[in-house]
């Protein structure tokens, strides 16, 4: 990491308190070790224990958190209003490589009374306020990136962005939602070869990382919304019955940010941790102390949303540089090879 990129990266993290400042937010400052977690099928966990020294029998398993999520709800949910978490969060099991890092730094928000549609806006109006410091916008504009992040955002749907870039009707009719062998054959149908007897969330990330995403445009920021239901994550329903409320925000060809129209019913809320502890027996992965603090914890709240972006990728895509390497301190990669 250059003393270029040291300075950039803390006028990116003062330039965020600001904006968020002024736009009304609360910062807080959640615990990075918490004892209980929300217990995502296909994210692995760092573990360690607590030993109490005055009481030998008492050692209790605690996690490093993979995002403030688990400790965000719970405060949004009771004050209301608006906040936001700046901070470092921590993913086992991952591949070390050019977008990701064991330990990163999570950029995460949080807005009673506001739709996704809302914080997609203000997520724009974030980007377009980085590109005003004088610093920052040097950086953009050095790199080639300036005009792309300027330009007026793409805000498409997944259907559409299906069938614009790929040509494949991703719903077909109403009997379709969920047929995983009628969208295999329509994949197969435009040249792509999707995994045999894949199910459909597998079949949709599939095309998804192989085909959608090296497609999307790169010459502006892209935001698609409207993922499909089967895509299952804590995210309401549309009032199709066949999407769900959420968009994530494409920059430079990189994904940066994921938003939800928060689901606050406790019984979806405890259908879906029930449904990814099962998945997480049926791969394998370790149990975990599922978070019972978020099943209530937006109950009777009538609107949230929240998003999460990857801060560290923020900073590759203004500065140009080509992997997360390059944008954080002592990457764990470095630390190994000295070994």
């Amino acid at each position: 990491m250059t003393q270029e990129m040291i300075r950039a990266r803390a006028q990116l993290l003062r330039r965020t308190r600001e904006f968020f400042f002024n736009e009304g937010y609360i910062e807080v400052d959640t615990p990075l070790l918490v004892p209980e977690v929300i217990p995502e099928a296909h994210i692995d966990l760092f573990e360690t224990c607590y030993d109490d020294p005055y009481n030998e029998n008492l050692h209790t398993k605690l996690y490093l958190i993979p995002s403030p999520e688990v400790s965000l709800k719970p405060l949004i949910g009771t004050m209301g209003g608006r906040i936001f978490q700046l901070g470092h969060c921590f993913r086992n099991r991952e591949s070390i490589g050019t977008h990701h890092n064991p330990e990163f730094t999570m950029l995460e928000y949080y807005e009673s009374g506001v739709d996704e549609h809302d914080l997609l806006r203000r997520t724009a109006a974030y980007l377009r306020y980085l590109l005003r410091d004088p610093n920052l916008g040097a950086l953009a504009r050095n790199s080639g990136r300036l005009e792309v992040i300027a330009r007026e955002p793409l805000v498409m749907t997944v259907a559409e962005a299906f069938e614009r870039f790929l040509g494949i009707e991703l719903f077909q009719g109403p009997d379709d939602e969920g047929n995983a062998e009628a969208l295999a054959e329509r994949c197969r149908s435009r040249g792509l070869s999707p995994p045999e007897e894949a199910e459909w969330p597998e079949l949709f990330h599939y095309v998804m990382a192989s085909s959608l995403e090296p497609a999307l445009p790169r010459d502006a920021p892209v935001f698609l919304t409207d993922y499909p239901v089967g895509c299952h994550v804590l995210a309401r329903r549309g009032g199709d019955g066949r999407t769900r409320r959420r968009w994530e925000l494409y920059l430079c060809g990189i994904e940066i940010a994921n938003c939800f129209m928060e689901e606050t019913s406790p019984e979806t809320v405890r259908r879906f941790l029930d449904r990814q502890e099962d998945e997480r027996r049926q791969r394998g992965a370790s149990g975990v102390r599922s978070a019972e603090s978020i099943v209530h914890a937006l109950d009777g709240v009538s609107s949230v949303a929240g998003a999460a972006l990857g801060f560290d990728r923020l900073l590759m895509c203004l500065s140009g540089v080509s992997t997360i390497e390059g944008v954080i301190f002592s990457p764990l990669h470095d630390s190994l090879s000295r070994r």
